[in-house]
């Protein structure tokens, strides 16, 4: 069984079809944490993310997906 798959299983969604880089909202959702304690972990550099826009709203690539559910 593939990593995609079996993150699948556990999220019960299609990993592969995940945007390259999520939302804060999208990332919590799928972790189950709430948006400000992934935004403050973001800050403290717990998990990696980049700013993108005028805004300079964070974003986190998928990856980082597995290695929060230490399946990497």
């Amino acid at each position: 069984m593939s990593t995609s798959t079996h993150i699948g299983q556990i999220l019960g969604l299609d990993y592969d079809h995940l945007p390259a880089l999520l939302t804060v909202a999208q990332f919590a959702q799928l972790v189950q944490l709430k948006t400000d304690r992934v935004s403050k972990m973001l800050r403290a550099g717990q998990i990696p993310g980049v700013r993108i826009g005028p805004g300079a709203n964070w974003r986190i690539p998928k990856s980082v997906i597995k290695k929060y559910l230490d399946l990497a």
